[in-house]
C-alpha cells in the first residue's frame, strides 16, 4: 500500500478452492520484514516445487484511502519521523536526508544547514548464539568497543560525559 506502512494486499491464485476470495489483506506492524520473509519463502517454494528461479511479483499501489491512516505516534515537538531500511525513529526538524551518489532518498545520512551529520547505521540481524559467541551479547559492550573504533586513530580525546541518565 503507498498510503500505509502497515497494510498489504495478497492476491492469491484461483487455486484455492476453500478461500471465498482471491485476495487477502495484511495489517503487519512490521511490513517491511514480513515481505522479505515472505518473499524467500515463496521463491524457495517456487524453486523447490518447479526447478525454476522466479523473482517474487511484487507491486505497490494505494489499497487504504488515506495517508495517515497507520495512526502512528506523533513526534515529539521539534522532530519529524523517518524512515531508513525498515526502521522508523525521529529526527530533529533542522536535520534533512542527505543525497549520495546513488540514491536522493533513504540514504541513513541527515545534515543541518551547520554541516552537523547524522548517520545511522544498520547492520544484519545476528541470532543470540552468533553474538555470544564472538562477545558482542551484551549491549555495553558493543558500545565500548565501538567508542574504542572511533577514537583508535586519534592522538588526543576527550570524553565529556560517560554515564547513564
Amino acid at each position: 500500500d503507498e498510503n500505509s506502512d502497515q497494510h498489504c494486499l495478497l492476491n492469491l491464485t484461483e487455486e484455492l478452492p476453500s478461500w471465498e476470495s482471491d485476495r487477502l489483506f495484511i495489517k503487519a506492524e512490521n511490513r517491511n520484514l514480513f515481505l522479505q520473509h515472505l518473499r524467500c519463502s515463496w521463491q524457495t517454494d517456487h524453486m523447490w516445487r518447479l526447478g525454476r528461479v522466479v523473482v517474487f511479483p511484487l507491486s505497490s499501489y494505494p489499497i487504504t484511502k488515506e495517508r495517515g491512516f497507520d495512526n502512528y505516534v506523533l513526534p515529539y515537538q521539534g522532530y519529524h519521523w523517518t524512515k531508513f531500511q525498515g526502521y522508523r525513529f525521529m529526527v530533529p526538524d533542522r536535520f534533512s536526508d542527505q543525497a549520495n551518489s546513488i540514491q536522493d532518498s533513504e540514504t541513513g545520512e541527515y545534515v543541518d544547514d551547520k554541516g552537523v551529520s547524522l548517520i545511522v547505521h544498520v547492520h544484519e540481524a545476528f541470532s543470540l548464539e552468533q553474538l555470544t559467541k564472538i562477545y558482542r551479547d551484551n549491549i555495553r559492550w558493543v558500545a565500548a568497543d565501538y567508542k574504542i573504533q572511533l577514537c583508535s586513530e586519534e592522538g588526543q580525546f576527550y570524553v565529556i560525559k560517560n554515564c547513564m541518565r
